[in-house]
């Protein structure tokens, strides 16, 4: 591919993708307001909870694939 071509298909799906996550995000934000003022801590408790079990898995991954290594 040109330079050019991939640069521009590049620049406009990272804006496209940063317009899916702006509407998204915003849903949610309105979707949590409607809990109260502890709608929105509540859904970054959700959001930590998910990247805290996501980082658990890679660890418990990374553990297993190393222990079949050594063996």
């Amino acid at each position: 591919m040109r330079p050019l071509v991939n640069l521009v298909t590049v620049l406009s799906g990272t804006f496209i993708a940063m317009l899916a996550w702006a509407w998204l995000l915003y849903g949610l934000h309105t979707q949590a307001t409607l809990f109260g003022s502890w709608g929105l801590l509540l859904l970054f408790g959700v959001l930590l909870g998910i990247a805290a079990m996501g980082y658990w898995f890679n660890l418990r991954q990374e553990r297993v694939s190393e222990h079949e290594n050594k063996s």
